[in-house]
């Protein structure tokens, strides 16, 4: 091989690393959005709840999470919840073959994004970090100002990209 041949290898080599290394780099810090499309809004279970400085939203991907979320969540935390028809009533609606749900207290969603960079930023809901997502991120919506005496629930295209921000 001529020299001239194995420096034109070694720039290349060195020119391949480097588009590499910046791909990586532009895929971990970009926020990528994420299309999402208004379900529907029902009032908040009891007038003395109160989440306006919750700053996320619950992930729910099956009826089971939107019994929890609905229910027994909202009893353990505010000692009141939606009654069981009402929930039945939501669950006829949904569809969880095609979709997944992030319901949000009080807060209009206007924007939702995700960058893997950002998922050191999420807890598991005990004090730790989320640390094995695997390829899983966490959503960040960009929400509404203003107080609002709802409930939001949106939908997204059934996915294994996200995870829920906390418990």
């Amino acid at each position: 091989m001529h020299l001239k041949n194995k420096k034109v290898l070694v720039l290349l080599i060195v020119a391949i690393t480097i588009i590499a290394i910046c791909g990586y780099f532009i895929h971990y810090y970009r926020e990528t959005n994420v299309d999402f499309q208004f379900v529907k809004t029902f009032r908040i279970p009891n007038n003395e709840y109160d989440q306006r400085s919750f700053t996320s939203y619950y992930y729910i991907t099956s009826d089971e999470l939107l019994d929890y979320f609905l229910g027994e969540y909202l009893t353990n935390h505010y000692g009141y919840c939606y009654d069981s028809l009402f929930i039945d009533k939501m669950k006829g609606e949904l569809n969880f073959k095609d979709y997944h749900y992030l319901l949000s207290p009080q807060k209009k969603i206007i924007n939702l994004s995700y960058s893997p960079s950002h998922n050191k930023n999420y807890y598991d809901g005990c004090g730790h970090l989320l640390h094995d997502l695997g390829d899983r991120n966490v959503l960040e919506p960009v929400f509404e100002n203003g107080f609002i005496d709802s409930m939001y629930l949106y939908r997204i295209e059934k996915t294994d990209k996200f995870i829920q921000p906390g418990p």
